[in-house]
C-alpha cells in the first residue's frame, strides 16, 4: 500500500520559521504574492549576509588597531595594567570576562586595580 504525498506549500517552512508580522512586511512589499515575498526575504537575507561579512572584517581590523595603539601606550598586556583609565562599565565587563573582581582605586576613580597574578 502506498500513500500519496500531500502537496505542501513551499513557503510554509519559511512562514513557520519567522513571525507572522515579519513575513507580512515582505508580503506587503510583494503585493501579497507569497512567491515574490519569499524571493524578497531571501534577497534581504543575502544582502544582510554580505553586509555583515564586511562589518565582521571591519570589527577585527578595528580591534587590532585599538590593540596596537594600547600596546604602544601601555605594553603588550595593556588590558591588565592597573593604571589604565577605564570607565565603570568597561571595568565591570572585564571583571565578568575574567571571572575576578576589579576594584576602583579610591585615589584614582578612573583607574582600576588588578590582582597580582595578572
Amino acid at each position: 500500500m502506498t500513500t500519496a504525498m500531500q502537496p505542501t506549500d513551499p513557503h510554509a517552512d519559511l512562514q513557520d520559521a519567522i513571525s507572522v508580522p515579519r513575513f507580512q512586511t515582505f508580503l506587503d512589499a510583494a503585493g501579497n504574492d507569497p512567491v515574490r515575498a519569499r524571493a524578497l526575504y531571501e534577497w534581504n537575507r543575502d544582502l544582510s549576509v554580505a553586509i555583515l561579512a564586511d562589518i565582521a572584517i571591519l570589527e577585527v581590523a578595528l580591534r587590532n588597531a585599538m590593540h596596537d595603539r594600547a600596546s604602544a601606550a601601555w605594553g603588550s598586556h595593556w588590558y591588565a595594567d592597573p593604571t589604565l583609565p577605564l570607565d565603570e562599565r568597561t571595568a565591570r565587563q572585564l571583571s565578568m570576562a575574567w571571572g575576578t573582581s576589579i576594584t576602583r582605586s579610591s585615589s584614582a576613580p578612573e583607574t582600576r586595580t588588578c590582582p597580582d597574578e595578572w
